[in-house]
């Protein structure tokens, strides 16, 4: 061993230096061995070194402040113990998501539903949600105490010379982290959503360890005819503009644009605290130029989108050792509280009609299939459901029941037009990006800016939203009201809070800026509450343990489907394929009553 770490601190430059120097004068020797019994100079050594990471054993410490290190070397009886105490014990945590996923690659059973864990890593994040505190134990107890107790730097206590002692030291940080934050967020009224988030890192524990299928070979052939279209792109670009120029410069791209073929500068906003740049190459400048019926705009965008399959089907593939991806469910690096992933991030992946085909390499296990189930236009749901303006209620409503385009709808009902009237897709996506614009909370001039046009006329698209759903201004102007008076956004289904410090700064960026994220917060944190209480749901469901009256604890078979990744507003199970009429009836019921709407 070079070095250790837990899942409570991250090893500092130092010790990453130091386990680095250790494996190699530790390769060196090996090499040196070899080379005296095969005479090669101790290639082969060297060639065959396999240098991890991996988990050596788990931490316990009781109330009474007994301590004990139960090594994975001793197999059952450690499994034993854990499992034991899982099932028994209300436990303290740091990061429980690292924790529960350890204990799943140490063949632990792990049942979501019941385990019992309070994570500190998730109530630093609930009390202050605009960081991630993912650096360590320190930075919840920064949190917890408002300052540094100063035991992480102690000289005699260093993890290279004990370890033990510095994880025992962790331990009761954790432990004492734990008893503070339970004190804090019961003063701050937010204890279900504590209870809800510290099950949520449990299962996405679960989550993590069970991974998606991925298929190498899949990937290999579609990042060489990724490779064949970029080639194919440079050609078309080329007939085009007539020479060869680097369509991953910005500048160059820049300059065919706004001087080879004189195309027309974007619109500049003028309005204070709005950023202008008339030689941009934005995804959106391009897309409205190539609308317009300019070639090489479009041969851009081309070129970016086939660039990023290529460079993710590289990067998954490096992820895939063992045929699935097992990502990174990232539970507290969004202040809203919307999931996220990374090594991966799988949310980039989320189906070809969107442009990325990434998804075709994943591949459920022999005799299964994947079951997709998303969520339709739920941001918007929420908007309406916190708002409560009827109409648009009741055209959301009208959509599920007899089908039809929301986004056209609500096109015609800010024209004045029959909800049914056509429109075409240009005008469509007007309305749509004007909808989600207000559900993010971004004011006109971010949608001029967005949608690379005139203030003006994004204020047209304001306005008639507005004049068609006039609940939502009101809504909007309520909460912003309600934020400059509390110094923070209150999420309604959930509790949770957020700080917005700047809702009053008399800087006009800033405090524009914390407006939006005052709406923001409440529509997506809502959506994200929803996804959360529907993945625990479905965890009762599969499990013994009880999470909504209306779910049977038990009452489907986990061993014959998984739930193997959460992607934006969507879940995606792995399930036996006679099995999929079964589950698909039971997740309908997690996800449409996850929350009343």
């Amino acid at each position: 061993w070079f070095g250790f770490a837990s899942n409570m601190r991250v090893a500092d430059a130092d010790e990453r230096k130091l386990a680095t120097s250790s494996a190699k004068t530790f390769a060196k020797s090996i090499s040196a061995d070899d080379a005296k019994d095969t005479n090669d100079g101790g290639d082969s050594a060297l060639a065959s070194l396999d240098v991890r990471t991996e988990c050596v054993g788990f931490g316990v410490m009781f109330a009474d402040d007994a301590c004990f290190f139960l090594q994975i070397v001793n197999g059952p009886a450690t499994r034993t113990c854990i499992e034991h105490l899982i099932r028994t014990s209300m436990m303290c945590a740091y990061h429980a998501q690292r924790v529960i996923h350890a204990m799943c690659d140490a063949s632990i059973v792990v049942d979501a539903s019941t385990v019992r864990m309070m994570d500190c890593r998730v109530d630093a994040w609930l009390i202050a949600p605009d960081v991630a505190h993912d650096g360590g134990i320190d930075d919840v107890v920064r949190v917890m105490s408002n300052q540094d107790d100063g035991n992480a730097g102690d000289a005699d206590e260093s993890w290279s010379a004990n370890a033990l002692a510095c994880f025992r030291r962790d331990l009761t940080r954790t432990r004492e982290a734990c008893v503070q934050g339970t004190a804090r967020l019961e003063r701050a009224g937010v204890t279900v959503a504590r209870s809800v988030e510290s099950r949520v890192a449990v299962a996405l524990g679960t989550l993590q360890f069970v991974g998606v299928g991925f298929d190498r070979p899949t990937a290999t052939r579609m990042r060489a005819d990724a490779s064949e279209r970029l080639d194919a792109l440079k050609q078309r670009a080329r007939a085009a503009i007539g020479m060869d120029i680097n369509l991953s410069s910005a500048r160059q791209v820049g300059d065919v644009l706004y001087d080879t073929l004189k195309l027309p500068l974007p619109s500049a906003t003028a309005s204070k605290g709005v950023k202008t740049n008339h030689r941009t190459t934005k995804d959106d400048v391009l897309a409205s130029l190539a609308e317009k019926g300019h070639e090489f705009p479009k041969i851009v965008l081309e070129h970016r989108s086939t660039l990023k399959e290529r460079a993710m089907c590289d990067g998954y593939a490096r992820f895939a050792n063992d045929g699935r991806i097992r990502t990174e469910w990232n539970n507290t690096k969004t202040a809203t509280g919307r999931l996220s992933s990374s090594n991966p991030n799988i949310q980039q992946v989320s189906n070809a009609s969107k442009g990325v085909k990434l998804r075709e390499a994943f591949v459920p296990r022999t005799g299964r299939v994947f079951l997709a189930a998303d969520y339709s236009q739920i941001e918007l749901r929420c908007l309406a459901h916190v708002c409560g303006d009827a109409r648009l209620i009741s055209l959301l409503n009208r959509a599920s029941d007899c089908g039809g385009d929301v986004f056209v709808a609500i096109w015609n009902a800010g024209k004045g037009y029959p909800l049914d009237a056509p429109c075409d897709k240009h005008t469509r996506d007007l309305a749509k990006r004007t909808a989600y614009a207000i559900v993010y909370g971004q004011h006109v001039n971010g949608l001029a800016e967005k949608l690379n046009i005139p203030r003006e006329q994004a204020n047209e698209y304001f306005v008639a939203f507005h004049q068609a759903f006039p609940a939502v201004k009101q809504w909007i102007n309520a909460t912003v009201r309600r934020a400059e008076q509390q110094g923070a956004v209150v999420l309604p289904m959930s509790g949770r809070h957020r700080a917005l410090p700047n809702i009053n700064s008399p800087q006009f960026g800033e405090r524009a800026e914390a407006q939006r994220q005052a709406v923001n917060s409440v529509i997506q944190g809502t959506a994200a509450d929803m996804m959360k209480c529907c993945m625990l749901r479905w965890a009762s469901a599969i499990g013994a343990g009880a999470f909504s009256s209306d779910i049977e604890p038990g009452s489907i078979d986990g061993s014959r489907v998984q739930l193997v990744a959460q992607i934006h507003d969507e879940l995606l199970f792995e399930v036996d394929e006679d099995y999929v009429d079964v589950v698909a009836a039971a997740v309908r019921a997690c996800m449409e009553r996850a929350m009343t709407l």
